[in-house]
């Protein structure tokens, strides 16, 4: 009985192992694929798009007629509308149908309130600005399934700045 027992948590080891393995493999397919569709919506909209060092693209800048760069710690509140890259849907927004803007999110830059990419998003931007992020699943919710986002999805994020506070006028 005893080598029974052994034999058997032996196998279940080498099953959890083998699946194991496998998740990883398809992690590495959904990930390729991920970074697949990103180069294929940039070719086909964004064609001169840069990547930011950590993969971020921050777009179509509208200028807001501020001088005063967001930094870390300064609080925001944001218009938004957050949508999968894959297929356009909108999981997310503080923006009615019609145009019409209900309480804007508010947030400390750099203070982990957010996914990573949308913080650092914000360092780019002043008040007023309107701007896309383009944001990878690095900079997101990685290989976690996060309600309606997939895992390995990359967002775009259709911004408005409206109001910031310096860190030091807190």
């Amino acid at each position: 009985m005893k080598r029974f027992l052994i034999f058997f948590g032996f196998v279940v080891a080498l099953i959890v192992s083998i699946s194991s393995c496998n998740n990883d493999n398809n992690l590495k397919e959904l990930e390729q694929e991920e970074m697949r569709l990103l180069e294929a919506y940039l070719d086909e909209n964004h064609p001169d798009a840069t990547a930011l060092p950590s993969g971020l693209y921050v777009l179509d800048i509208e200028d807001g007629g501020n001088d005063t760069l967001i930094g870390p710690g300064d609080e925001v509140q944001i218009y938004y509308t957050g949508k999968l890259l894959a297929d356009g849907f909108v999981f997310d927004t503080n923006i009615d149908s019609l145009g019409r803007h209900y309480e804007p999110l508010r947030f400390v830059v750099g203070n982990n309130e957010v996914i990573s990419g949308m913080d650092e998003g914000m360092t780019y931007l002043k008040v007023g600005d309107k701007a896309t992020l383009i944001i990878p699943s690095r900079l997101g919710y990685k290989a976690t399934n996060n309600g309606n986002i997939p895992r390995f999805s990359t967002l775009i994020f259709d911004i408005e700045v409206y109001k910031h506070i310096r860190l030091e006028d807190r």
